[in-house]
């Protein structure tokens, strides 16, 4: 089975056909194109499903900006995202292709994530944080002006210098920081209940093991020796590359926690995170969709470890 953690969307993205209007217009036109929709970045969904819908007229006159091609399946179907970020309600025209008895309605992300189809949820996170990057990219930062989307919708050209902006994506190191048998586990200062991995944003002029290094040493006050790269992930809450790292913690130094960002820690045994992965014990740990609940699980099942 796949993962559902916002990876595995479309081989094709069909890149090289982004910036030529003569080659996106027969896509555009292709019977067995479709479309999914979102609103702020929360993707319509028909019942439990992402909803997919034909590129009606009707349907894209809804959208303040034409759609953004995502890519081709394996077959070749054209598959684009519509964003329809200020829509209050789902318009009769989105509505109308649903399934019977499916209730058409647009989900938060995060919720979704439980449901729809790994593949979706790949191309629904992407989407995700296009539309974001797009909609905080309105006015150029060289000079002010207006700009407006080229390249199938992934540029912005600025309408009076003509300066180009590009999707950001931010790296972010997220580390399950290992004690012995071990692995340190902090809640975040006003966020969610459960118990997480360390994370920060990668700065300028750092490697992703400096970055390890500095955030532990920051967060928690432990000196880490080795660091070994693990997976990596997409985040779209934030348009965010998660590079998820196993970090040595050297000596026994006490907690010393930033408590501006985080509020407890533990250090939690194996025995305690499977327990916890299995929905048990005292420990809530994040969501099965996260980098962090795949390095927990890695962890727990001895599948990642130094020895």
């Amino acid at each position: 089975m796949a993962e559902r953690d916002f990876t595995g969307g479309l081989t094709d993205r069909a890149a090289e056909l982004r910036a030529s209007p003569e080659a996106l217009e027969p896509l555009l036109r292709a019977p067995e194109a479709r479309l999914m929709a979102a609103r702020g970045g929360d993707p319509l969904l028909f019942g439990e499903a992402l909803a997919w819908t034909p590129l009606a007229p009707e349907i894209l006159a809804l959208a303040a900006e034409p759609p953004t091609l995502m890519g081709r399946t394996e077959s070749g179907a054209p598959r684009f995202a519509l964003d329809l970020t200020g829509v209050e309600e789902v318009p009769p025209a989105l509505a109308a292709p649903a399934p019977a008895g499916a209730a058409a309605a647009f989900a938060p992300l995060r919720e979704a994530a439980t449901k729809i189809a790994p593949e979706d949820l790949a191309l629904a996170g992407c989407a995700r944080s296009l539309f974001l990057w797009r909609n905080d990219t309105r006015h150029c930062a060289r000079c002010g002006g207006a700009m407006k989307s080229s390249s199938g919708g992934w540029r912005r050209d600025c309408q009076a210098c003509g300066h180009q902006s590009f999707p950001r994506t931010d790296p972010v190191v997220i580390m399950l920081v290992e004690r012995g048998e071990r692995c340190l586990l902090a809640r975040r200062t006003g966020g969610a209940l459960w118990a997480s991995v360390l994370a920060g944003f990668v700065e300028p002029g750092e490697t992703v093991e400096e970055a390890v290094r500095r955030e532990v040493a920051e967060e928690s006050g432990q000196r880490v020796g080795r660091v070994s790269y693990v997976a990596s992930q997409p985040w779209p809450f934030g348009g965010q590359l998660m590079i998820g790292c196993l970090a040595e913690s050297l000596g026994d130094a006490p907690l010393k926690l930033e408590l501006e960002e985080l509020r407890d820690g533990v250090w939690a045994t194996r025995a305690e995170v499977a327990r916890a992965i299995a929905g048990r014990g005292y420990l809530q740990i994040p969501p099965s969709f996260s980098i962090a609940h795949k390095l927990l699980k890695l962890w727990s099942e001895g599948r990642i470890g130094f020895r």
